[in-house]
C-alpha cells in the first residue's frame, strides 16, 4: 500500500477518533456524572470541578489528535521522517504525559479527601 493511501486512512481514523472522543467527553461522561450524583447526592459539589477537568483532558487529547493529523499530512507528502514529524510526535508524547499527570493528581486528591477507594486508582 502506498504512503498517500495509508496517510488518508490514518486521517479518517483520527477524525473518527475525534468524533468518538466528542461523544465520550461531551455526552457520555456528563451523563455518568449526573447518574452518580443521583445515587450519591453528597458528592454533587464535585460535579463542576470534575466536568471542567474532563474538558481540560479532552482539550489535551484533541491537541494530540491535531498533531497526529499533521504527521499524516507529512506522510502523505512523502516526508515520513522529517523534522516536523519529530516535533509533532514529541508533542503527542507530552500530551499523553500531561493527561497522565492530571488524572493521577486528581485521583490522589480524591484519595486524600476520602472520596476515592484506594483500589479505584
Amino acid at each position: 500500500m502506498e504512503q498517500g493511501r495509508i496517510a488518508k486512512i490514518l486521517r479518517v481514523f483520527s477524525v473518527l477518533s475525534g468524533i468518538i472522543g466528542g461523544v465520550f467527553f461531551f455526552w457520555f461522561m456528563p451523563m455518568c456524572i449526573n447518574e452518580i450524583i443521583k445515587i450519591e447526592e453528597s458528592l454533587s459539589f464535585l460535579k463542576w470541578p470534575g466536568t471542567i477537568m474532563m474538558w481540560v483532558i479532552a482539550g489535551v487529547c484533541y491537541y494530540a489528535l491535531y498533531n497526529f493529523f499533521k504527521v499524516c499530512y507529512h506522510i502523505e507528502q512523502g516526508n515520513s521522517f522529517c523534522e516536523e514529524n519529530v516535533v509533532n510526535m514529541k508533542n503527542i508524547g507530552n500530551a499523553a504525559s500531561i493527561v497522565t499527570i492530571i488524572i493521577l493528581l486528581g485521583d490522589i486528591c480524591l484519595l486524600i479527601a476520602g472520596w476515592l477507594h484506594p483500589f479505584m486508582i
